[in-house]
């Protein structure tokens, strides 16, 4: 069991020990903590000022006009001293204040205008503007379009067209092409007659109507092979009908 003091019992008398307490050695670092803190306040202060200052005045006036002697003329019977009169009241002139208003008439001789050279007139830089547009646009066309233009040309020559739509060539009957020193050498017999007549006729009607000659060629070249036959009899009757009207 634990015995226990009643808690109304004083304590026991303290004693005090004999020698003083044990310092720090001297030299010996010391360890300290604290804690500062600072704190700066700005305060700004605002000044206001109203200034008010009143309308200008004027102290003094001085007005001087210079008149031409036609102008004056051309305003008679008005005299220096009317003209005088008008400007102090339009400019408002008062006398007690030191105004002063002078009116002098007198000659005046017209400026001289010097002419402006040619190349600072307006019109000269348009045409300028112009015409550099259309030098360029030449050297476009010979440079450019020409040498385009004359490849093409090379590349796909055409014949020189006549006025009628025909080519020399074709005017040409010395052109035609010479159907019996290319007939073949074993063409005999009826066939043979039939083809030489043709020829005959072929060459009547070159001589004698070109025009109609190269439509029969035309037709001839454009026409398959198996009506080609009926073609040339019809030519060949109305080849032999055409020299008996002519006859007749």
């Amino acid at each position: 069991m634990f015995a226990t003091e009643p808690s109304n019992t004083p304590p026991p008398p303290t004693g005090i020990e004999d020698g003083a307490p044990e310092g720090t050695a001297p030299g010996a670092p010391t360890q300290t903590t604290g804690e500062s803190s600072a704190r700066r306040t700005y305060e700004l202060g605002r000044e206001v000022a109203v200034s008010s200052n009143g309308p200008g005045g004027v102290k003094r006036l001085s007005v001087a006009v210079a008149i031409s002697q036609e102008a004056l003329a051309a305003i008679a019977p008005a005299t220096g001293a009317n003209i005088e009169r008008l400007v102090a009241s339009a400019v408002g002139a008062q006398t007690d204040r030191g105004d002063e208003v002078t009116v002098v008439t007198g000659g005046f001789e017209a400026a001289a205008m010097e002419e402006a050279p040619f190349w600072e007139t307006a019109w000269f830089a348009t045409v300028l503007r112009n015409v550099v547009a259309l030098i360029a646009v030449i050297l476009a066309l010979v440079f450019g379009v020409r040498p385009i233009v004359k490849a093409l040309k090379e590349r796909n020559p055409v014949a020189d067209p006549q006025p009628n739509g025909d080519t020399a060539e074709e005017r040409d009957p010395d052109a035609i092409i010479d159907i019996e020193s290319e007939m073949p050498a074993g063409l005999k017999g009826k066939q043979g007659e039939r083809l030489r007549e043709h020829v005959a006729l072929a060459r009547q009607l070159a001589t004698e109507q070109p025009d109609r000659a190269v439509t029969a060629l035309r037709r001839m070249l454009a026409v398959p092979s198996e009506t080609i036959a009926d073609d040339d009899d019809d030519t060949s009757a109305r080849g032999k009908a055409e020299p008996e009207k002519e006859a007749a």
